[in-house]
């Protein structure tokens, strides 16, 4: 047995908490499955063989077809954001609008005053 880590990530590779991931054999039948932890990860022990891991993440999902014959660790990449990221990504760009609104409207208030 092999003790195989899934890491999830996003498209900007920040790591997914509560993704879920499931192996399956060449068949197709679910092995194992689980959700990945606060760090994106999940670990699982696995015999040496070829696997489809898949990962997914409110969903959208990904796959890759792997071999396992050592402890070894696999990324995948789902093609979402982390909620997170995109919860920051909204208050910067809203604090960046207010400040520039206020520089315009005080250098407007100048100028018309």
């Amino acid at each position: 047995m092999y003790a195989v880590t899934v890491q999830v990530v996003d498209v900007l590779s920040d790591t997914l908490f509560g993704a879920s991931v499931a192996v399956h054999a060449p068949d197709g039948t679910v092995l194992t499955s689980g959700s990945t932890g606060q760090d994106g990860n999940i670990a699982f022990r696995l015999p040496r063989g070829d696997y489809a891991v898949t990962a997914a993440y409110f969903g959208p999902s990904n796959s890759k077809t792997v071999h396992f014959d050592k402890n070894t660790t696999v990324r995948i990449q789902v093609p979402m954001l982390n909620i997170n990221s995109v919860l920051l990504s909204i208050i910067v760009a809203a604090a960046i609008g207010i400040v520039l609104y206020k520089i315009v409207w005080v250098r407007a208030k100048r100028k018309y005053s």
